[in-house]
């Protein structure tokens, strides 16, 4: 294979400074939120490691032409989508979900292999001339290419990853220059799926707002029932889908819906993560010098609550 252009050809440095500068901050909130707690020992080496090895990837992939990446974007769809279906058979269970391959002494989730597929397929498939997404039917390829291993991924369960999906799909089809009529189609059944979480009376308030933006955009009668019907059966199949999902992930949405429920068991790391970012304010309270987060009151944040790290030891600001 020949490489017919320089290394910086083409190269997006403000891109490649920006994530830098993330994976730079992400390090040193794990840092800080590992030093002082013995359960987290280790993971500030790993995510060293993993920067290494990542970096040097980064480049070796970044040789290979554009072309090639174009001829391999189907397959390893369908590879990662073939993975999502192995791991629900021979799948290991962790935390609740059976989302992790092992191979000898190597595991790996096929749900972030999926979501660099699916980013590639969705990318694939917008970049194609006959793509238009002034056209409904060509928004629903890209979101069914993006929901499939997102149904996949509740099977297993895995709540958070399938979260992940949905602001990849926004972004692309933001950037894709998507209208503001097609954003409205992507975006109100999710906005009405959550608000039944709260209840009918939440339920009902979002399908009235929903039905006043289709009277705003003056589409035929057709488009516009056939749009709210499928709003309504979103916010309904809420229940069917909070039913399947795992005791623990049902505690997880119940404490995102009101954490003082119960505050010392499924509410309890949401309320001192709040406590933790309102103690740092605008400007933090410097580094290593969080109350919160030094002081172990909760537990585990190096995962999911790593914001509260960066957010009582740095502020706002």
């Amino acid at each position: 294979m020949r490489i017919d252009y320089k290394l910086g050809d083409k190269f997006d440095f403000p891109l490649f400074f920006t994530t830098l500068a993330l994976v730079i901050i992400g390090l040193v909130a794990i840092y800080s939120s590992t030093i002082s707690n013995p359960l987290g020992k280790g993971n500030f080496e790993k995510q060293l490691i993993a920067l290494g090895a990542s970096t040097i990837a980064f480049f070796v992939v970044y040789l290979f032409p554009t072309k090639f990446f174009r001829m391999m974007t189907v397959p390893s769809y369908a590879f990662s989508i073939f993975l999502l279906i192995i791991v629900l058979i021979i799948g290991k269970s962790a935390g609740g979900a059976k989302s992790w391959i092992t191979f000898g002494g190597f595991s790996f989730q096929p749900s972030e292999y999926a979501k660099i597929s699916s980013v590639m397929m969705i990318a694939y498939y917008l970049s194609k001339q006959s793509t238009n997404l002034e056209n409904l039917k060509d928004i629903f390829i890209v979101l069914a290419i993006g929901l499939a291993p997102v149904g996949l991924i509740m099977l297993e369960p895995d709540l958070g990853s399938s979260f992940v999906f949905f602001g990849m799909i926004l972004i692309l089809l933001f950037w894709s220059g998507i209208s503001l009529f097609g954003m409205f189609v992507v975006l109100s059944p999710a906005l009405v799926s959550v608000a039944s979480l709260f209840g009918i009376y939440y339920m009902l308030m979002s399908l009235v707002a929903v039905l006043a933006l289709l009277f705003y955009f003056k589409k035929d009668l057709f488009l516009s029932g056939s749009i709210l019907g499928f709003n309504i059966a979103s916010g309904f199949f809420v229940d069917y889908v909070y039913d399947i999902l795992s005791p623990h992930q049902q505690k997880r949405i119940q404490s995102f819906i009101d954490p003082m429920a119960d505050p010392l068991g499924s509410g309890y790391n949401a309320i001192q993560a709040k406590v933790a970012i309102g103690s740092g304010g605008l400007w933090g309270k410097g580094f290593l010098s969080g109350n919160q987060t030094q002081l172990q009151f909760i537990p585990e944040q190096w995962t999911d609550f790593i914001y509260c790290v960066i957010g009582e030891e740095f502020g706002f600001v």
